[in-house]
């Protein structure tokens, strides 16, 4: 890989006062409150006993970019001159999945354009020969860029593990410059606890909310049933007919596509099966419904249409299971890792036992699936690194 551009931050000079992001807002016209950058505090109550640096932070222009390899229509590239990660806003869907999986928070959906938007690296003004508007804003030089080879670049993420930033897989295009040990040496010997830390949980806003996820919910539950049901009628249960499969899988399919802000564009979300999860979904789903449904439909096929399709089925959940299992979502555990893809097979079982049993078990599915994404939340560096100062204030109280 050639040489690509990054940023480098010196904790030790940034001071929190957010020139750079003011600089990022009226560089992209952006509101003040919705810029590309943004600056993270730990330790905001500046509680004694604890170092206090600011984190100035927009994309980090990751050498293993997990918003470009799991974008499903494919709307993220390199610019050539520079490594800068960029979106190309005519294939983009407005799924928002590249902001569920950037651990740095960086994609932000624009609800006027409906497609999502970062930090280009501002690539227009470093090929004039300008810095980037944020680090020519940065009064204090706390803010710098350099281009470097990804093989040369130090160690991520140095001899400072900050929380929020640690244990990234990522590579990310950013050079961390240290707390120099007298910023380090907490002021006394003990730690001051405020009576409430509420106030300082200053939680980012939530990336998934349940009101637009919820045709997901649906669409992931009626995908596990007609999975279920085509694997049950392969081992001697009940079997739906084709047109059946099509008049429910159809509408799902359709349905899920709602919560895209370019719905229009929906056909895009199989542009890039060979790294996304979320591609793979659709495809295998899509599939399936052909096998299961248009094929016996449109012929007599033998029974290795019907092992085909109930093949298909199951690969099909199986990736919606492994959408879920990216960095950067919480709520996600081991007992979700195969969710649907159990799901499926019981659901088999219920139809074979009891129609009843069967309603049963897709409304308890339903509910669950909808409580999943009610508890589903971004796992983003600001809001673990409060946790960690939480962790540690409490560690603190009991010494």
């Amino acid at each position: 890989m050639s040489s690509t551009a990054g940023f480098i931050l010196d904790l030790n000079r940034c001071v929190g006062c957010h020139a750079c992001a003011m600089a990022c807002a009226i560089e992209n016209d952006l509101p003040a409150d919705a810029a590309w950058r943004e600056v993270r505090t730990y330790n905001p109550p500046g509680l004694n006993g604890i170092e206090r640096f600011h984190l100035s932070m927009a994309c980090n222009h990751c050498d293993d970019a997990p918003c470009m390899a799991q974008c499903p229509s494919d709307a993220y590239y390199r610019d050539a001159g520079t490594g800068a990660v960029l979106i190309n806003a005519d294939r983009c869907l407005g799924c928002g999945y590249c902001a569920w999986v950037c651990p740095h928070d960086a994609p932000r959906m624009d609800e006027a354009a409906g497609v999502m938007r970062k930090c280009t690296f501002c690539v227009d003004r470093l090929n004039e020969g300008l810095d980037p508007a944020c680090v020519a804003a940065c009064p204090t030089g706390a803010l710098a860029w350099e281009m470097a080879d990804p093989a040369t670049r130090p160690a991520w993420p140095g001899p400072q593990r900050i929380a929020g930033l640690t244990d990234l897989d990522t590579r990310p295009a950013l050079r961390l410059i240290d707390l120099h040990g007298n910023r380090r040496v907490p002021e006394q010997d003990h730690v001051s606890i405020p009576a409430s830390r509420a106030p300082f949980r200053d939680r980012l806003r939530r990336r998934i909310a349940l009101r637009q996820e919820w045709v997901l919910a649906v669409f992931t539950t009626l995908a596990a049933l007609l999975a279920g049901l085509q694997l049950g009628a392969r081992v001697g249960g009940p079997a739906w007919p084709p047109s059946r499969i099509l008049a429910i899988g159809g509408p799902a399919m359709l349905l899920s596509a709602v919560h895209l802000k370019r719905s229009a564009r929906a056909w895009r979300a199989v542009a890039n099966p060979g790294a996304s999860w979320l591609s793979r979904e659709i495809l295998f789903f899509g599939l399936f419904l052909l096998a299961a449904g248009l094929w016996p439909l449109l012929s007599a096929p033998g029974p290795a249409v019907g092992w085909i399709g109930a093949g298909l089925g199951l690969l099909s959940v199986a990736a919606m299971d492994r959408v879920y299992r990216v960095h950067g979502l919480r709520g996600v555990g081991p007992r979700r890792r195969h969710d649907l893809l159990i799901a499926a097979p019981l659901m088999a079982i219920a139809a074979r036992l009891s129609p009843w049993l069967l309603a049963a078990a897709l409304l308890l599915k339903l509910l669950d699936r909808l409580r999943f994404y009610r508890d589903l939340e971004v796992e983003s560096p600001a809001l673990l690194m409060l946790d960690d100062l939480d962790r540690r204030l409490s560690e603190a109280a009991r010494q």
